[in-house]
């Protein structure tokens, strides 16, 4: 089903995310350039707007969760910054953690939390929710590098750029080749791009050298 697009631009859009409730959230070119925008189940498309004062009058929506709240980024000033968008509040920035340059939100789940990657001299994962903001999860310089991509509804955070990790707040990062069973000898992971609230992921990988496939990964009960 073609969604559509912002009107009076190049007749294109992106859709990046969708919650429940069938509300997309995307890119799309419009009268007033590239904009970050929500589509509602009914059809309507709108524009999320972008940050006063920014380099360029840009935004992009990256997903929504169920309760309508909406992440992407912005320009404030020289630098894409995180956002947030809902129906009350409008376009906001989320707020970084000091230091950072930059930030690139991923996903977000039904608690608000947020994850992302945040540029501190290089992209390191980070978790952002309204009480206690921006959090940088780097505690081991192993991790720096690496980018957040997924969280589910029991915070498990899941991603990576070079070493495929899960992580939370009790067991910091975990290695996800390094708790493969005996039926994925020869497997190398790539990356993770999703988890879902049964821990079951989703990303890219390859056997012994070949080409990249897309995989699923499935916990198993200990024995």
């Amino acid at each position: 089903v073609d969604i559509g697009d912002l009107p009076g631009g190049l007749e294109t859009a992106l859709g990046l995310g969708v919650n429940d409730t069938g509300r997309i959230v995307g890119w799309s070119h419009g009268e007033l350039g590239w904009r970050g925008f929500v589509h509602d189940i009914g059809g309507l498309m709108f524009d999320i707007g972008y940050l006063p004062g920014g380099r360029l009058p840009w935004s992009i929506a990256y997903d929504v969760n169920n309760d309508g709240l909406v992440v992407g980024r912005s320009f404030d000033g020289d630098n894409l910054r995180s956002v947030l968008w809902d129906e009350t509040n409008g376009l906001r920035l989320m707020g970084d953690a000091p230091g950072v340059l930059r930030s690139d939100p991923a996903d977000v789940n039904d608690l608000g939390q947020v994850v992302g990657a945040a540029s501190v001299g290089v992209d390191t994962p980070f978790i952002w929710d309204a009480i206690t903001g921006m959090r940088l999860i780097d505690d081991d310089p192993e991790w720096q590098y690496e980018i957040a991509t997924a969280i589910n509804e029991h915070g498990v955070v899941a991603g990576g750029s070079a070493v495929p990790y899960v992580w939370t707040e009790t067991g910091g990062f975990v290695r996800i080749e390094e708790n493969l069973d005996l039926s994925s000898a020869g497997w190398r992971l790539n990356h993770i791009y999703d988890i879902n609230d049964h821990g079951v992921m989703v990303g890219v990988g390859n056997f012994e050298g070949g080409p990249g496939y897309g995989v699923v990964l499935t916990p198993v009960p200990e024995l």
